[in-house]
């Protein structure tokens, strides 16, 4: 499957570049890719002698001008082999090659390591796992993606069995969760025990476990992006798992010039009580798909899918027989996510990013048993539309970031429960639910939220930097502005000191609702 990616990509390169001879000069393009795992690799030099004549970007692309003749050419990165072919320029038409790289192990003398445990930012603070740390925290039954965040300092949990974050002090609902930059409303499988992220798609996460970035607002405590994989560029490769709860398939593979991860994750533990004879109420699935397609070098496309769907039966197998309407309780999640990145130099980077994000809980039931009427309806959701622009410039002892965002939030909350004891629970069915308002309930309500903002990060000397930003929030339901600046000093006094001021001032505009109590 390699060779006959490379052989496309020769005869894409021979179709439509032209034939190039400036200044008596060949074009001398290619990939440089890891040898195992097949990805990308960037930031590694292309040498010809002693001489850099390129390096390769964030998909492993170079491209350089070079006379005519024999020369030998070496990528050389420091993780790696370096790796030298013969290069022969001896006509004008382009030169396309290629280069997979082996890991080598670099030896260093005995060294003691002392400080954090975890990454910590220069600008701002952070903790940063990956997935090789998810899998090897100890959890409970499965390796969790959020109940992993809670081995870190400051962050605190409910209990062992529930998986909420509560980062110092802060409610659960004051940190702000994110796939790949798109906020996640409801986070969990079987009411909290599970994360619905599967580790399987995971690359890193990061949290901000105060003053977060500017162009993160609306939450008190802190912000936490999970970063997905990018996949496999030249094989397919794949993984299947049973855990005690769930079952789990992670494909990755190239598709046309891009990359396509898949996984799907499932419990199975209401199979085996079926083959046993027995009743299992519930189950729960999630699903993602990860498309990302580089156009050049200087354009990339990501799109990206995410649904999961947690479901139960909460009547006995009487009520169901008489049973009216067909959905069944259950909580779902949906996001859709469409990403374009243009570098249009190495200083300068725009980004616009697309994505709806819906959380969902319902049901729609009715029956009637030994004159005992019982009814189920819930149709609650919360769905975010947003458009954001972003703009990274980076000048000399200078990055500025800035962008713009748009979210549109739809709210409808209804429901109208019957009165009916779950003899399968032991308790009341109009007490299972939504127990903080009247029975029946009906709600809705669309807001426009429109947010800017503007960081620049300021290298005055090598030992002091400053980071200063502002955001500024419009709520169309308040009609009102919320400004929301913030700054970062950082002195290094040596190597082993260095004295760190931060400020922000935090709004939180969404918030979930307690009990009546």
């Amino acid at each position: 499957m390699r060779n006959t990616k490379h052989l496309l990509i020769i005869v894409f390169f021979i179709t439509f570049n032209a034939i190039i001879c400036q200044n008596g000069k060949i074009v001398v393009e290619g990939y440089v890719y890891d040898f195992i795992s097949g990805e990308e690799l960037a930031g590694v030099s292309i040498i010809i002698g002693d001489s850099i004549v390129a390096v390769t970007n964030f998909n492993g692309y170079f491209k350089f001008l070079y006379s005519q003749g024999v020369y030998l050419l070496t990528a050389k990165h420091i993780r790696y082999k370096k790796y030298t072919k013969s290069l022969r320029l001896l006509n004008n038409f382009n030169k396309s090659i290629f280069f997979e790289l082996k890991r080598k192990t670099i030896l260093i003398k005995q060294v003691t390591v002392t400080g954090e445990k975890y990454t910590t930012n220069i600008e701002l603070k952070t903790y940063e796992l990956h997935q090789g740390d998810i899998k090897h925290i100890p959890q409970f039954a499965e390796p969790d993606v959020i109940r992993s965040l809670h081995a870190l300092p400051g962050i605190n949990s409910m209990n062992d069995f529930a998986n909420k974050i509560f980062v110092r002090g802060g409610n659960f609902d004051e940190t702000l969760i994110m796939l790949d930059d798109v906020p996640v409303y409801n986070q969990n499988h079987l009411g909290g025990i599970f994360s619905m992220f599967n580790p399987a798609i995971v690359s890193s996460e990061r949290l901000y476990p105060s003053n977060y970035p500017v162009n993160y607002g609306g939450y008190l405590s802190g912000a936490l992006n999970i970063k997905t994989k990018s996949g496999n560029w030249e094989k397919l490769k794949g993984s299947a798992s049973i855990g005690l709860v769930s079952s789990n398939l992670f494909l990755e593979l190239p598709v046309a010039k891009g990359t396509l991860i898949a996984s799907a994750r499932r419990t199975y533990l209401d199979f085996i009580a079926s083959i046993l004879g027995q009743s299992l109420p519930y189950y729960f699935y999630d699903v993602f798909l990860k498309y990302s397609f580089p156009f050049d070098k200087n354009n990339l496309i990501k799109i990206s899918y995410f649904n999961s769907n947690d479901t139960y039966k909460v009547f006995e197998e009487e009520i169901y027989k008489n049973k009216k309407g067909s959905d069944e309780p259950s909580w779902r999640n949906n996001l859709f996510n469409f990403k374009f990145i243009h570098i249009f130099s190495k200083n300068l980077s725009t980004e616009v990013n697309i994505y709806f994000t819906r959380s969902i809980s319902i049901a729609n039931l009715s029956s009637e048993f030994n004159n005992n009427p019982t009814k189920l309806f819930i149709d609650n959701s919360i769905s975010d539309f947003t458009g954001q622009l972003r703009l990274k410039l980076s000048l000399k002892g200078q990055k500025i970031e800035t962008g713009i965002e748009l979210k549109k939030m739809n709210l409808k909350y209804q429901w109208d429960i019957g009165k009916s004891e779950l003899s399968e629970f032991g308790f009341k069915l109009e007490d299972s639910f939504y127990d903080f308002a009247e029975n029946p309930f009906n709600y809705k309500a669309t807001t426009l939220v429109g947010s800017g903002y503007m960081s620049d990060k300021i290298q005055i000397n090598k030992n002091f930097s400053c980071l200063v930003g502002l955001r500024s929030t419009y709520l169309q339901k308040l009609s009102k502005f919320l400004f929301s600046p913030s700054a970062n000093l950082i002195y290094r006094v040596n190597n082993d000191i260095k004295m760190n001021f931060s400020y922000r001032k935090y709004f939180q505009y969404f918030y979930t609702i307690k009990d009546q109590s």
